[in-house]
Order: C-alpha cells, then sequence, then structure tokens
C-alpha cells in the first residue's frame, strides 16, 4: 500500500515539475503576461487588464504595434503605441501624426478609429438633435431605425438633419461602455450609418464640421439608375465640389455610408470600399481649437426632397495627440537608427515619447498581442485597420 501511494505522487510531483518548467521556459524565450497599470492606452486598452506580450524585437515593426517597453524614467514595464520608425523625422501638428513633414496618406494603414457613440448601444437621439422645425420629419420605428420624410424639406435648410449635441473632444467609452469625458477638441471627426432611399429625387448628406468650414458627403439618383456622389467644402459663397463619381447601386437596398475627415483629408466609403477622398483645401478645416465655431455642429446626417432610413449611428473620431513635452511648440524629433517614437492613445492621460523623446530599440520587450484578463475582455490586439475604416 505505501508504494502504491508513493507512486501517485511522485507522478504528480513530476507533472507539476514539468508545468513549471515549461512555464518559465514559455516566459524565458515565447512571451509574458503583464498588467495594464494606467488608463494611458484607453480605450485599446483598459486599466487592470492583463496583455500577452511575445518578447523579442518585432520584425519587422510596423507603425502603430502596440509595444511593451522598459519605460526611460524608471524601468517599469509600460504599453504604448509605436509611431516613429528608426531613421525617421516625427512631429505633431494639429493632433495629427507627422512623419518626414507630411501627415499620413489615405492609403497608408493606422490605428482604428475611437467610438464615441453607437446608436446600437443606446438611443440615437442621446447624442443627435433633430426636429429644428415645428413639422419634424424624422420618426423613430419599431426596429430601432428612423425614418425621414423630408419630401417638403428645402434644400437650403438644415431642417431635414440630425446633429451631433456635443462638441467632438477626445472621450472614449470605457470598459463597461460608459463615455469618459474629454478634454482636448479633436478635429478629425467621423460618422458610419446605414441607409436606404425609399423615395423622392432629393440628396442624402452627411455634413462634418472642422472650425470654420463644414464638409459634405452628398449623394444624388442617377436618371439611369444608381448614385451620384460627392463630397463639398464651404467656400465663400458656395458649396465647391472637392470630388465626385456615379456608383452603380441599388439605392433601395441598405447600404453602410461612411464620412471622415482624417489628417487633412476628407474620405467617404460605401459598404465598406473605398468611395472617395478628397484633400482638404483650407488648413483651418483641420484647426481643432475652433470645434465651437463650426456652423451647424460637428457632425450631421439626413437629407431634403426625399423619404429614407437610417440606422446603426456611429459617431467617430481618430487619435489625437496634442503637442506637450519633447515635441511641444512644433518641434520635430529626428530618430536615430535604433531609435523608435511611442504615444499613448488617451493622450491626457500618457506620460510618454512627447516627455522621454526617443525610445532604444534596446527597451523594447516585445509585441502586445492580446488581452487575456479579465475572461469577458479576452481579444486580440490589432495595430491598424484597413485605410478608411
Amino acid at each position: 500500500m505505501t508504494r502504491s501511494r508513493k507512486r501517485p505522487l511522485g507522478c504528480l510531483a513530476w507533472a507539476v515539475a514539468v508545468a513549471v518548467l515549461a512555464v518559465l521556459a514559455f516566459r524565458a524565450f515565447v512571451g509574458d503576461v503583464y498588467r495594464v497599470e494606467s488608463g494611458s492606452m484607453e480605450p485599446t486598452l483598459h486599466a487592470g487588464e492583463y496583455v500577452f506580450v511575445r518578447h523579442g524585437l518585432p520584425r519587422p515593426l510596423r507603425r502603430f504595434d502596440v509595444l511593451a517597453l522598459r519605460g526611460p524614467e524608471d524601468d517599469r514595464s509600460v504599453v504604448k503605441r509605436l509611431v516613429g520608425l528608426p531613421g525617421e523625422s516625427v512631429g505633431l501638428r494639429g493632433g495629427d501624426l507627422v512623419v518626414d513633414g507630411r501627415r499620413l496618406g489615405p492609403a497608408e494603414a493606422r490605428p482604428r478609429p475611437v467610438v464615441l457613440f453607437d446608436s446600437r448601444a443606446q438611443p440615437l437621439e442621446d447624442a443627435f438633435l433633430h426636429g429644428s422645425s415645428r413639422a419634424d420629419p424624422w420618426t423613430a420605428l419599431a426596429d430601432g431605425a428612423w425614418r425621414l420624410d423630408a419630401l417638403e424639406v428645402a434644400e437650403d435648410t438644415d431642417a431635414g438633419l440630425m446633429c451631433a449635441r456635443e462638441p467632438v473632444l477626445d472621450a472614449y467609452l470605457d470598459a463597461r461602455g460608459a463615455r469618459a469625458p474629454g478634454v482636448h477638441p479633436v478635429a478629425d471627426v467621423g460618422f458610419e450609418g446605414d441607409v436606404r432611399w425609399l423615395s423622392g429625387a432629393g440628396r442624402l448628406r452627411v455634413r462634418l464640421g472642422a472650425g470654420w468650414d463644414t464638409f459634405q458627403l452628398v449623394l444624388r439618383p442617377r436618371d439611369e439608375g444608381g448614385l451620384d456622389a460627392s463630397i463639398t467644402g464651404r467656400g465663400e459663397r458656395e458649396d465647391v465640389v472637392l470630388a465626385e463619381r456615379g456608383v452603380d447601386v441599388d439605392a433601395a437596398a441598405w447600404h453602410r455610408l461612411g464620412f471622415r475627415l482624417l489628417d487633412g483629408r476628407a474620405v467617404a466609403t460605401l459598404d465598406g470600399a473605398p468611395l472617395l477622398d478628397a484633400a482638404l483645401p483650407d488648413p483651418r478645416g483641420v484647426d481643432p481649437t475652433s470645434h465651437a465655431r463650426s456652423p451647424g455642429g460637428r457632425c450631421c446626417f439626413g437629407g431634403e426632397g426625399l423619404v429614407a432610413e437610417w440606422r446603426d449611428v456611429v459617431l467617430l473620431r481618430d487619435l489625437h495627440w496634442p503637442a506637450d513635452g519633447a515635441l511641444g511648440a512644433g518641434a520635430v524629433l529626428d530618430l536615430g537608427p535604433d531609435e523608435v517614437f511611442v504615444l499613448g492613445d488617451h493622450a491626457p492621460g500618457s506620460r510618454d515619447g512627447r516627455a522621454w523623446g526617443p525610445v532604444g530599440l534596446e527597451r523594447v520587450l516585445g509585441r502586445a498581442e492580446a488581452v487575456v484578463w479579465p475572461p469577458a475582455r479576452i481579444r486580440r490586439l490589432r495595430g491598424t485597420a484597413p485605410s478608411g475604416e
């Protein structure tokens, strides 16, 4: 009996030893788990989450990957976003990243936009106002969509628009889905929503404001079928067409429409595919400090001379990095061959490269691959999204 008892105990001890050795070997050669201690990467990472970091310098280095590194000030591990690669010149302008003297182009990969509001989780009227006239053309439907009956609304009015209630700041949705307040006004605002055209020969439009300027995505029905799409910018006396094209689609079917101001450009998508792209002609159009003066609000959608339905409306913003610390007052940093530049996604709560300057590659612990705890928030981390998303 004694021998038979010792054998299972010995097997158990070996099993435990092998498991411990496997864990130690995994941590030494593959990766480790790190706890997120602050809100500097909100909403990409929430404080208290645990992330798996694959050890070693990522090859190749990719802009906007999420990295773990030893902080330059106290050697504690921190998680930040890689924005500047070795040998580049980096700076910040109007909250945007500037690499080698220019903002990122429309085809370059970039971080996913930050969601400020999603009508699939909250009532649309919580974030958007409508009914500026006595004859309100908007009606809420039982399935969560909103019908716009704007056949009698003239094009020279905004009576057929819903507009965002609040200015766009660097706010975000926290781990519970509640909106965390922002501090800095953000120029790069975006809209997504499903829409279908029911009747009428008028126009659908999404309007985004930046400072004194407004930019619109306009859709009109074509005589031969499909839609004519255009992006317009407000000139001194009238809207100026910045880009236009025709699209062969069934306007009566549901379509996902997207429109964003992004690093000095206006970008439109239809059903996830590029639709139109135009450079903003006036530098005032990317001035975030004048957000309160945006005529008619930062984001509006609707139309005139038609009946249409809208649903699943999302209000977005780009990541926004004010020029503080080492990058204050328009300073530019020239990175060496073994240096990178990192920033936190939540600029007001992040101490990062703006204070540290460049970070040596020897301080990089590895790439953050996934959130592994708590179970309800397990997810893979993706550094970038397809262009325009």
